[in-house]
């Protein structure tokens, strides 16, 4: 790239110049001309090769996330454990965002470093930025949902049913993928920014129109709203669980304590009477057994909530992770400086619609089990449909 102007090249083989533009040229001033027969130059002083490991990091997260994140939503559906629990739904969701994400930006991602520029179009152009801004909006208030669903669950239980039944989970799911539209409809119809090609950042991305952008809002909004509400239902879910673990405690001793004095009465009364007891008391020996049996199923369902709680927040803390690096580029302005940094902020946004996956399968036995039950076509003797959760 020259000093004083970016090249836009026609792409008809040649790598012939057929418009330029000023080196102070606004973003709307670029985003405004017609990019169906012409190509901006992006990337020149980027190593060839960083830009084909770029390239070569977009497909093969499209190869592995698209199927990975299909399987996952099917093997969670099919399975009898999973298939009725309400947040069975917001991941599906979730896993129908991640598919979106892999199967229409990653590719057209590829390109974009494998040519050097953008050469798919000006409907494309303002397509790619609606799909992806909108994706990343549905993956957290996704995972925003679950959040709630817990924390009502565990906090509000009373309420829950009421709230959480099939007709209300339906307008849930969808009201999920049309607020997520509708933060960029401004853009979309131009009256708050507008969706373009910018080339400091070599995507298709929103474009200022008058020194004005919602993009600033809308990452505030994203990361910030989302934050608040994490915070504020995990640290109300860690204060309700600790006080009810010393409730089942205390319930657990009292509920030991009158089984035992019950116990002791009934077999000094048939001790001390004239006739032999049908009924078999048990031993003494066996009392032990019978506290630690009854303290498993009374902390099996709480234990199940908090691993999912902790699954749910690893979720959200990679989608932070993944769209850290980008952020900090961006404000730090150091895309043309250290390139490397640029394209691998990139490819961690990219990761993060193909990571979740791993995520379910390390963080939860349950998930496992689904997947196992998919590919093996394994029943488990012991499964059971149970009520919504």
């Amino acid at each position: 790239m020259t000093e004083d102007l970016y090249k836009l090249k026609s792409f008809t083989g040649d790598n012939r110049l057929v418009e330029s533009y000023p080196i102070d040229a606004t973003e709307s001033d670029v985003g405004t001309r017609n990019v169906t027969s012409s190509v901006l130059a992006l990337f020149q002083d980027y190593p060839r090769s960083l830009l084909n490991f770029g390239a070569a990091c977009c497909i093969i997260l499209s190869i592995v996330g698209i199927p990975s994140n299909v399987i996952s939503a099917i093997a969670i559906a099919r399975y009898p454990r999973l298939k009725k629990n309400v947040t069975t739904l917001f991941i599906i969701n979730l896993c129908i965002a991640d598919c979106l994400f892999c199967g229409f930006t990653l590719p057209l991602a590829a390109s974009t470093f494998l040519q050097r520029g953008w050469i798919h179009g000006e409907a494309l152009c303002v397509l790619f930025p609606l799909i992806r801004y909108s994706n990343g909006a549905v993956s957290l208030q996704s995972v925003v949902a679950i959040a709630i669903n817990r924390y009502i669950l565990i906090c509000h239980p009373k309420i829950y049913k009421r709230i959480y039944q099939r007709h209300w989970l339906v307008a849930m799911i969808a009201l999920i993928w049309i607020f997520a539209f509708s933060l960029l409809l401004p853009p979309l119809i131009q009256v708050w920014g507008k969706l373009g090609f910018d080339p400091k950042s070599g995507t298709c991305t929103i474009l200022e129109v008058d020194g004005k952008s919602p993009k600033t809002f809308l990452f505030i909004f994203s990361f910030v709203f989302t934050s608040i509400v994490f915070a504020y239902c995990y640290s109300r879910i860690y204060f309700v669980v600790r006080k009810n673990q010393k409730n089942v405690q205390e319930q657990k001793r009292n509920t030991f304590s009158k089984c035992y004095d019950s116990i002791e009465q009934a077999s000094s009364s048939y001790k001390n009477s004239s006739f032999s007891p049908s009924i078999e008391l048990p031993d003494q020996s066996e009392i032990p057994s019978l506290k630690s049996s009854l303290a498993s199923k009374m902390d099996k369902k709480l234990s199940k909530d908090i691993k999912l709680l902790r699954m749910i927040f690893v979720i959200f803390l990679m989608f932070v992770v993944c769209y850290l690096p980008m952020t900090l580029v961006k404000v730090l302005k150091v895309e043309e400086k250290i390139p490397v940094v640029h394209v691998l902020g990139h490819i961690f946004i990219y990761l993060s619609a193909c990571i979740n996956p791993i995520i379910y399968v390390l963080m939860s036995k349950e998930y496992r089990q689904a997947y196992k039950n998919l590919y093996c076509c394994y029943q488990d003797p012991n499964v059971s449909s149970s009520g919504q959760t």
